[in-house]
């Protein structure tokens, strides 16, 4: 999941993720994983549930929870699948979140067979969270790549 995490960042990095992820990543200092699957979606990590709203200050809310995440509270970021209202079906956004992000809480690891060596954990993220543009990777559209932030609506 590094690895792809990594990737995702890459995809549409601007010069501040590269230097605050890839260039630690690549020198093997910072770990970064994905934290794409949620409750009951099953493996339709492509509609995610986990919802973005948007702030004020033109930063935006996270609230939701993704099950799964490797790594979990053991890496140093963390990419993260949502969507907004005013995304259409299918589309989403990934963000990177650094480790101790506020709003951001664990639940245990996973104790299932084959879950017990990678710190798989729930992740949950409190509406109390605000996420700055600067931390968008990838904006995903059903055509394709897109811009590199949520469109608005106001």
């Amino acid at each position: 999941m590094h690895h792809v995490g990594a990737a995702v960042i890459a995809a549409k990095v601007t010069p501040w993720q590269r230097t605050q992820y890839l260039e630690p990543i690549v020198a093997g200092r910072h770990l970064t994983t994905l934290a794409l699957s949620e409750p009951g979606t099953g493996a339709h990590f492509y509609y995610p549930q986990l919802q973005l709203d948007p702030a004020p200050d033109g930063s935006f809310r996270a609230t939701g929870t993704k099950v799964f995440v490797t790594n979990g509270a053991h890496a140093d970021s963390y990419v993260v699948s949502a969507r907004s209202d005013s995304a259409d079906l299918g589309d989403f956004s990934c963000f990177v979140l650094p480790e101790g992000t506020e709003g951001m809480t664990w639940g245990e690891p996973w104790s299932g067979l084959g879950m017990r060596g990678n710190s798989a954990r729930t992740l949950h993220l409190e509406g109390s969270m605000f996420l700055r543009r600067s931390c968008w990777a990838l904006s995903v559209t059903r055509s394709g790549t897109s811009s590199m932030s949520l469109r608005r609506t106001s």
